[in-house]
């Protein structure tokens, strides 16, 4: 797991992908808007990474298939806690999602970065003013 300073008054992002390079390009991306981003390699390391500190956490960007646990049942685990917290969803698979209404968004690979950007900056705008 990768952890970023987050004593600023950056939004935090929680970034789940077991491939390398989308996880890189997911947090680079989210830099760009703004977010600092804690980097995790599996499912199970992110919900260990969300249950140590949940407040600390404004949006979560997640894969769909991972070998330990898959991004929906995450979904599931988080949502449990809290029920608002955004979940973005990308995946390169055609596998069916069984409750899309997890996610704020099911990102199909590959995305446009740009919209990717201005959509999660959105997210923060909305999040800063709830």
């Amino acid at each position: 797991m990768a952890y970023t300073d987050n004593s600023s008054s950056r939004p935090c992002a929680l970034v789940v992908d077991d491939d390398l390079g989308a996880r890189n390009l997911n947090s680079r991306l989210l830099s760009i808007a703004n977010y600092e981003c804690i980097v995790c390699e599996t499912a199970e390391e992110a919900l260990k990474a969300y249950e140590a500190a949940p407040e600390n956490f404004d949006l979560v960007v997640t894969d769909l298939k991972m070998p330990d646990m898959d991004g929906e049942t995450l979904a599931e685990n988080i949502h449990q806690k809290d029920p608002n917290l955004p979940i973005i969803l990308i995946t390169g698979t055609s596998f069916s999602v069984k409750n899309e209404s997890l996610f704020v968004q099911i990102i199909k690979k590959p995305f446009n970065p740009k919209e990717f950007i201005e959509y999660t900056k959105s997210l923060v705008n909305y999040s800063m003013a709830s």
